[in-house]
């Protein structure tokens, strides 16, 4: 790591510390602030997100066994404690989107940040010392988190990969020079960040049926519409009249939220923008 790059993991962590306020106090309801932590952590579950791009690293984040669980059981509006599976997905969830809004941020020069599999539970924790701090919200409860930042900057890759290409386009120039050098032609675009902030209509679609003309001028208060779906069917969640993904409905924070179970491809997702 070059000199220039020395402060920048600590930059990082403070930055991943706010966006982890942000996305907590945007779910469960409560604003939160993120202050560093004034004891050890009792690791419980452990998240790996992976950095890549202009920047090579990862991100290593920890919670306590009961702290994940009260994030789990929060997000979820449960009275009793959620299975293991429920705190997977919280996790996973909630640290994703932090990752993601820390990938904006401009002390990650552009690098892209995500998660590396899902919440593991139990699992070994780097030995290096960690950086704890805590997600402190206005009604009084605080989660804390553990995290560790390796990083290395790719510019020795890419320095051996403009060596290369340099020493291939000599090589080709000099046999080029003979004949006529084609129309230049226009880049291919393969960078979807200049799209990424576009807003698209979501739509959770709960089932659908058909009526005749006259039975819908029927249609009153207290009328009984059957969708033809079972209770246990999972739910469509729909772009641009799309289906790109089916969950089954939870309960966020007082509001409805959909849980994903199933995702269509990305490449249907893709082609649901253009439609």
């Amino acid at each position: 790591m070059d000199a220039s790059q020395v402060g920048r993991p600590q930059e990082m962590l403070t930055g991943l510390a706010g966006e982890l306020a942000g996305v907590v106090s945007a779910l469960l309801g409560s604003k939160a602030t993120a202050v560093p932590g004034s004891g050890p952590l009792v690791a419980g579950w452990r998240v790996t997100c992976a950095i890549s791009g202009t920047l090579a690293g990862s991100i290593t984040l920890a919670m306590s066994e009961a702290d994940a669980t009260t994030l789990a059981r929060r997000l979820l509006g449960m009275d009793e404690n959620p299975p293991a599976d429920a705190v997977v997905d919280a996790l996973g969830e909630v640290v994703g989107q932090a990752v993601g809004g820390l990938g904006q941020q401009p002390v990650a020069g552009g690098a892209r940040v995500r998660v590396d599999g899902p919440a593991l539970q139990g699992a070994p924790l780097p030995t290096e010392p960690s950086t704890v701090f805590d997600i402190a919200m206005e009604d009084g409860a605080s989660l804390r988190f553990a995290c560790w930042i390796t990083l290395e900057t790719a510019d020795a890759a890419e320095s051996l990969h403009g060596s290369a290409a340099s020493g291939q386009s000599a090589t080709a120039a000099s046999s080029a020079a003979s004949r006529t050098a084609p129309a230049p032609t226009a880049p291919p675009i393969d960078n979807l960040d200049v799209i990424l902030d576009i807003e698209l209509p979501l739509t959770v679609r709960f089932g659908r049926t058909e009526m005749t003309l006259q039975a819908l001028t029927q249609v009153s208060p207290g009328s009984v519409i059957d969708l033809d779906r079972s209770p246990d069917e999972p739910v469509e969640v729909l772009i641009n009249e799309r289906v790109i993904a089916r969950g089954e409905v939870v309960v966020v924070a007082g509001n409805y939220g959909v849980r994903v179970t199933e995702v269509v491809s990305a490449a249907d997702r893709i082609r649901s923008l253009g439609n």
